[in-house]
């Protein structure tokens, strides 16, 4: 290698070890829309497999009867019931899947039927960590216990940040304020 293809041959190596892990990595998983057919025959499908953050519509497919449906039990957040659905008609008001379990719903007044849509554990986005959750260690923060002199002259460490609102040194007394003579 000459020495001129030599930084570039480093240059490289780095940017390929900071993209390659950022290629490997899987996209963000987007929610869907399950849409719940209601039938004389009842819901189809009556039993389904959904994601946290996925949305659940039901439409009246029956053409001759009006139907209604609302929340059974389960982690739903809060009970729910659609308006009277005319054939054709659409409830997208459900309220989203918002963490793992079995969601159980059902035919409300005249109806009766149920069905259920279950949302494995970790099925769905995964946590996104924050890049502000674990702050990096300061270069300049270093243990100020016991701070023995250095060649050069100083304490040879830097000691804590300085409390808010000041900026002298944890036990010295701020200039101007009354404490013990040294």
């Amino acid at each position: 290698m000459t020495r001129r293809a030599a930084p570039y041959a480093a240059l490289t190596l780095l940017v390929s070890l900071v993209l390659v892990p950022l290629l490997g990595t899987s996209p963000a998983y987007a929610a869907r829309t399950i849409t719940i057919s209601i039938t004389a025959e009842g819901p189809k499908p009556a039993s389904t497999t959904a994601a946290i953050g996925d949305s659940i519509v039901f439409v009246n497919d029956d053409p001759t009867f009006i139907h209604q449906v609302g929340s059974g039990s389960g982690p739903w957040t809060a009970q729910w019931t659609s308006q009277p659905l005319p054939p054709g008609a659409r409830y997208p008001d459900a309220p989203k899947l918002t963490k793992p379990g079995t969601y159980v719903y059902q035919g409300v007044n005249l109806d009766d039927f149920t069905g259920k849509i279950v949302v494995p554990a970790g099925a769905g986005p995964a946590p996104t960590a924050s890049r502000t959750s674990a702050p990096a260690p300061s270069r300049s923060a270093a243990p100020a216990a016991t701070a023995s002199p250095s060649p050069t002259g100083g304490a040879g460490a830097v000691g804590p940040p300085p409390l808010a609102g000041g900026f002298g040194t944890i036990g010295a007394p701020s200039p101007g304020a009354a404490g013990p003579a040294p």
